[in-house]
């Protein structure tokens, strides 16, 4: 007769219990959006007076509803398609708007729009007494970021001020021997002209487009510039005459 077999038990694992924390400690629960941190404030266009809060690349910008809508129709619906949906919420002051801006780009929006008069004409119309490539390529920002939003009498001012500024640099090059008007460009001609064009191709300025077609092909004659760097920044459909050039 065999000997009778003990029983063999298994052990068995305990069930998994949430994470005890220490006495006087909590658990932190990531889910609570409350724990989630904030976005940093624009050090400039968080006006503590602003009544429309909005992230841009991370960035929290305060400012008036009012300097954003009133010339544009893409911020009029925009706003207010944001303000139907925290009513529907029934809370009023919960949401801030995400744009997907670039947030220098929307920097320089906010400037134009709270700029003093005089800082505006520093802008575009004070005498050079260097390159204007900083100036146009700020107004080359604008005029594109106001492009987007529909922004027309701001844009149109930008595009005009970038023409301005490139008249005035060729003048300036023009009268090099002229003490009052010698000046250092420390950028390529190359880099002033792109940003006539882009002004050209974004206000869809017919006179401009003909005015960088005859600057683009004398600087390739002269060899300050080649013809397949005209048709990088010359973006046009291949129906356009600038383009039909380059065939």
């Amino acid at each position: 007769m065999s000997a009778p077999t003990t029983p063999q038990h298994t052990a068995t694992q305990a069930p998994e219990t949430p994470a005890q924390a220490a006495p006087g400690f909590a658990v932190p629960n990531v889910n609570d959006p409350s724990k989630k941190p904030t976005p940093p404030r624009d050090w400039v266009y968080f006006r503590e007076t602003g009544d429309c809060l909005l992230c841009v690349g991370g960035v929290l910008f305060k400012v008036h509803r009012y300097l954003l809508t009133k010339e544009s129709p893409v911020f009029q619906k925009k706003l207010a398609a944001a303000d139907g949906a925290k009513a529907a919420k029934g809370q009023p002051n919960a949401d801030t708007i995400i744009l997907d801006d670039d947030v220098d780009l929307f920097r320089d929006l906010c400037w134009v729009l709270y700029a003093s008069l005089d800082e505006l004409w520093q802008l575009t119309s004070a005498p050079i007494s260097g390159s204007p490539l900083s100036r146009m390529k700020k107004l080359l920002r604008i005029a594109e970021i106001s492009h987007k939003y529909e922004i027309t009498g701001t844009r149109t001012w930008a595009v005009h001020g970038v023409a301005d500024l490139y008249e005035k640099y060729e003048q300036a090059e023009m009268k090099k021997p002229d003490a009052d008007l010698s000046f250092i460009f420390a950028e390529p001609t190359t880099d002033l002209l792109k940003c006539f064009t882009i002004a050209a191709e974004i206000s869809q300025r017919k006179d401009m487009f003909e005015r960088a077609k005859q600057i683009w092909l004398s600087d390739i004659e002269k060899g300050r510039a080649i013809a397949h760097e005209a048709l990088a920044m010359v973006q046009l459909p291949p129906s356009h005459p600038f383009r039909a050039l380059w065939r």
